[in-house]
C-alpha cells in the first residue's frame, strides 16, 4: 500500500486532496448563496423580530417547491458529467438543452404554487397572524423561480467541466447586491417607506435575476451549449432525461419536505417556536453548504471517471469520509456556543434566543449524519444511481423520523425539541441506507452509463 492510501475503506489521500480542490470553490459558492438567506433572516430579525415567523413560513413554503426544480437540475449530473468524461460535446449540448426545457416546464407549476401560500399554510394549521406576511413574501419571490432554475442548470454545467470558480463570483455578486437591496426594500429610500419585512422577497427576486445574468456572462460556453442543443430536443430524449433527473428532484424534495414538515409542526407551538426553529435551521443549513459542495465535487469526479471508463469507487469513499469529517467542526460549534450563535439572529428577543440555544446542540448531533448522507447521494448520483436512493428519504423521514418527532413533540411533551430528535433519527437512518447502497453499487463494479 502506498503512502498516499489510507488504511481502511480504500480511501486515497491523494483523491481526498483532488476532491478538496474541486470542492472548495463549490463550498465557497454554496456558503455565499446561503449567506444571502442568513442575511435576509438576520435583517428581518433586527427590523422586526415579530415578523420573522411570517417571513420564515413564506420562505418555507417557497423553498419546499423550488427544491423540486433545483433537485432536477442536480439530477442532470449523470448525463452532463459523463458526457464531459467521454469528451462527447454533442451529448453535453443535448443534456444541457433538454435540461433547460425540462426545468422551464417545471417552473410553471412551481411559480403558480407561490400564489396559494396562505391557503396552503392555513390548511396546515399555521398561526393565522403570520399568514398574510407569508403570502406577501411568496408572491414577491414568485418571479424569481425561473431564473433560479436556469442558474442552477448553468452551475451544473460549469461544475461538470470542472469550472468551479465562476459560481463563486456569481455568489459574491449576489451578496453584494443583496444587502443594499434589502436595506432599500425593507426601510425605503427618500420619501418612499419601502415594503417592510416583505421587502426581502423583492430583494431576492432582483438578486436572482442579477445572478442569472452573471451566469450567462461567465458560463457563456455552457449557455451556447443550451442554444446549440435546442435544435436536437426530442420528446423521447426529454422523457428519458426526466426519468433520470426526476427521481433526484423527488429525493431532494422529500428531504426538504421533511424539514418543511418540521417547521410546520414547530408552527403549531406558536410564533416563538417557529422563529427559534428557523434560527436553528438557518444555521444548520449554512453548515450543510460545506458537505453539499463536497457532494457536488463527488458527483462530478465520479461521473467524469465513469464517463472515461475508469474506476470510481476510491473517489466515492474518499468523498464520503471528507464530508463526514468537515461536519464535525460545525457540530462542535453548535454544541459549545449555541447562545452566541442564536444571539446573532435575535439579540433583542430573549425568549426566542433561549429556545434556539436549546435546539442548536441537537442540530449539532445530526450534523455528521447530514454530511455523510448528502455526499453519499452525490456519489450515487454521479454513478447514475438515482432511483433507489430516493427510497432512503421515504424510509428515514416519513416512516421513522417524522412520526417519532411528532410523537415526542406532542405526547412526549418535548415540543419543538421533539421535532429535532426526530430529524436526528431520520438523518441517521438515511445516512446508513445510502452507505449500504454505495457499498452495494461499488461491489458490483458497474453502474448505468449515460453516454
Amino acid at each position: 500500500m502506498s503512502a498516499e492510501r489510507a488504511a481502511v475503506g480504500g480511501v486515497d489521500l491523494a483523491e481526498v486532496r483532488r476532491l478538496a480542490v474541486l470542492a472548495w470553490p463549490v463550498v465557497v459558492a454554496q456558503v455565499a448563496f446561503m449567506a444571502m438567506g442568513v442575511v435576509d433572516t438576520v435583517m428581518v430579525g433586527h427590523f422586526d423580530g415579530r415578523a420573522l415567523a411570517g417571513v420564515a413560513l413564506g420562505s418555507t413554503w417557497v423553498f419546499a417547491w423550488l427544491a423540486l426544480g433545483r433537485g432536477v437540475a442536480i439530477g442532470l449530473d449523470p448525463a452532463i458529467t459523463q458526457a464531459v468524461g467521454a469528451q462527447d460535446d454533442a451529448a453535453f449540448d443535448r443534456a444541457m438543452a433538454h435540461g433547460a426545457v425540462l426545468l422551464s416546464l417545471l417552473a410553471v407549476p412551481v411559480t403558480l404554487l407561490h400564489f396559494v401560500a396562505a391557503a396552503g399554510l392555513g390548511a396546515l394549521g399555521e398561526p393565522p397572524g403570520a399568514l398574510a406576511l407569508a403570502q406577501a413574501y411568496a408572491v414577491g419571490v414568485a418571479p424569481a423561480v425561473w431564473p433560479a432554475m436556469m442558474g442552477s442548470l448553468l452551475r451544473q454545467g460549469l461544475q461538470a467541466r470542472g469550472r468551479m470558480r465562476p459560481s463563486v463570483w456569481v455568489a459574491v455578486l449576489g451578496n453584494v447586491v443583496n444587502v443594499p437591496a434589502n436595506l432599500v426594500f425593507l426601510h425605503g429610500i427618500g420619501d418612499w417607506e419601502g415594503f417592510g419585512a416583505v421587502g426581502v422577497a423583492w430583494s431576492t427576486t432582483l438578486v436572482r435575476w442579477a445572478m442569472l445574468a452573471a451566469y450567462v456572462a461567465l458560463a457563456w460556453s455552457e449557455t451556447r451549449a443550451v442554444v446549440r442543443g435546442l435544435a436536437q430536443v426530442h420528446l423521447a430524449r426529454l422523457w428519458a432525461l426526466a426519468a433520470i433527473a426526476g427521481p433526484v428532484g423527488v429525493q431532494t424534495g422529500l428531504e426538504v419536505w421533511g424539514f418543511t414538515i418540521g417547521t410546520l409542526v414547530a408552527g403549531w407551538f406558536g410564533e416563538q417556536a417557529v422563529a427559534a426553529h428557523t434560527v436553528t435551521m438557518n444555521l444548520a443549513a449554512l453548515a450543510f453548504m460545506v458537505p453539499l459542495g463536497v457532494s457536488s465535487a463527488a458527483a462530478t469526479r465520479v461521473g467524469n471517471l465513469l464517463g472515461a471508463g475508469r474506476a470510481w469507487q476510491t473517489a466515492g469513499w474518499s468523498a464520503i469520509l471528507l464530508g463526514a469529517c468537515v461536519m464535525l467542526v460545525s457540530a462542535s460549534l453548535f454544541v459549545l456556543v449555541p447562545d452566541a450563535l442564536a444571539g446573532i439572529y435575535v439579540p433583542d428577543a430573549p425568549e426566542i434566543r433561549a429556545l434556539a440555544a436549546t435546539l442548536l446542540p441537537l442540530a449539532g448531533l445530526f450534523a455528521v449524519f447530514d454530511g455523510t448522507q448528502v455526499v453519499a447521494f452525490g456519489v450515487l448520483r454521479g454513478a447514475g444511481d438515482t432511483h433507489v436512493p430516493s427510497l432512503a428519504n421515504i424510509v428515514g423521514y416519513y416512516l421513522i423520523g417524522l412520526p417519532l418527532g411528532g410523537a415526542l413533540a406532542w405526547w412526549g411533551g418535548l415540543g419543538v425539541r421533539g421535532v429535532w430528535v426526530g430529524l436526528i433519527v431520520a438523518l441517521a437512518t438515511v445516512a446508513m441506507l445510502l452507505l449500504a447502497r454505495t457499498a452495494t453499487i461499488a461491489s458490483r463494479g458497474g453502474v448505468r452509463r449515460m453516454v
